[in-house]
């Protein structure tokens, strides 16, 4: 039986397009700042990258880019904030696991 690699350049592109939405949207004191906007300005080009992406080229830019990818998390307070770092810590592994294989 074999199990399907989930589609890293969706999780990923998921996962941008949520941190810039609370950047916008979100309270200035935490999710505008210095190097959260950084981050996402950094990862803004991993949305132009990711359509023509292999699922190993994108395995490669989640562990490059992990530090960025973290940075970018909800505020612990958010409800959403232990899902999403667990789907991030996720989409970490399996991406170094692909890489590894």
């Amino acid at each position: 039986m074999t199990t399907t690699q989930p589609d890293t350049r969706k999780i990923l592109r998921n996962f941008i397009v949520r941190a810039q939405l609370l950047h916008r949207k979100g309270k200035p004191a935490y999710y505008q700042t210095m190097a959260r906007l950084q981050a996402i300005d950094r990862l803004q080009t991993l949305l132009i990258l990711l359509p023509g992406c292999k699922p190993l080229q994108a395995a490669r830019l989640v562990v490059r880019y992990a530090d960025d990818l973290r940075r970018v998390l909800p505020f612990p307070s958010n409800k959403t904030w232990k899902k999403s770092s667990e789907n991030l810590e996720n989409l970490i592994l399996s991406s170094i696991k692909l890489i590894e294989s």
